[in-house]
């Protein structure tokens, strides 16, 4: 029985949608940067700093220029990575489910109100196959719902929540998707913001004053696509050990 050859071909087949929609958005984004640029630079032609006509010609691009270089760009990786999430669960799902179909005794999907994500950790164990869970990339995973959440619940922002933990934020400063700016007492405050309460109140209030959004990178949502399809191979691989 190919069970796994299954859950990992179509993973394959259709996280490839995905890898192409994503590089024909950036092409786009890129290709829009480039008119914007080659207006900028055919507007001011002639002129130089400090002339004050310089200067007006690149404000009057302004609004172009950081829609295309920021603001969109930024609205584009938060919809590609919700809409991956979204595939993801409903994947993970539906392999668990085709797994269990396939067992000698059947363990049964979980139907009550916990996440996808609890109720494929709990159905992993019941199964005996707790592997997948120690694999490096459920640990992304779990890190990808974190980032899920806060763009849903807070546009992305960091506010104090209580939430945040060291290792999140150890995670995400080291995939580079905060500021660059993100100074370390910011840091420190999103890092100290669990636990002790009472003792926690002063840095949470800064907090609030200094909101830190995560930002989203093309090379970090071409990252998730290689990581929804390395654990699904992990999956494959470990559901046909089981599944004879």
């Amino acid at each position: 029985m190919q069970v796994g050859l299954q859950i990992r071909g179509m993973a394959r087949m259709q996280l490839n949608d995905y890898k192409r929609y994503l590089r024909r958005m950036e092409e786009a984004i890129a290709a829009r940067n480039a008119e914007i640029q080659a207006g900028i630079e055919l507007d001011t032609a002639g002129l130089e700093p400090p002339d004050p006509e310089y200067y007006v010609i690149r404000e009057s691009w302004n609004p172009d220029r950081l829609d295309y270089s920021s603001k969109f760009p930024q609205f584009l990786h938060e919809g590609f990575f919700l809409s991956c999430w979204s595939w993801f669960e409903s994947y993970i799902q539906t392999a668990c489910i085709y797994i269990d179909k396939h067992l000698e005794m059947p363990s049964g999907w979980d139907t009550g109100r916990q996440s996808i994500l609890n109720k494929s950790r709990s159905y992993f164990k019941k199964i005996d196959l707790a592997n997948i869970l120690r694999h490096p990339t459920w640990y992304e995973i779990n890190h990808y719902s974190q980032i899920r959440n806060t763009i849903l619940h807070n546009r992305g922002y960091f506010i104090g929540k209580s939430d945040r933990s060291e290792a999140f934020v150890d995670y995400l400063v080291r995939k580079n998707i905060v500021p660059e700016k993100l100074s370390p007492g910011v840091i420190a405050i999103i890092r100290h913001s669990k636990g002790q309460k009472e003792a926690n109140k002063r840095r949470v209030s800064e907090m609030k004053k200094l909101p830190v959004q995560i930002i989203l990178t093309a090379h970090f949502c071409s990252e998730i696509i290689e990581t929804y399809q390395d654990f699904f191979g992990i999956v494959g691989d470990e559901s046909d050990k089981l599944v004879k």
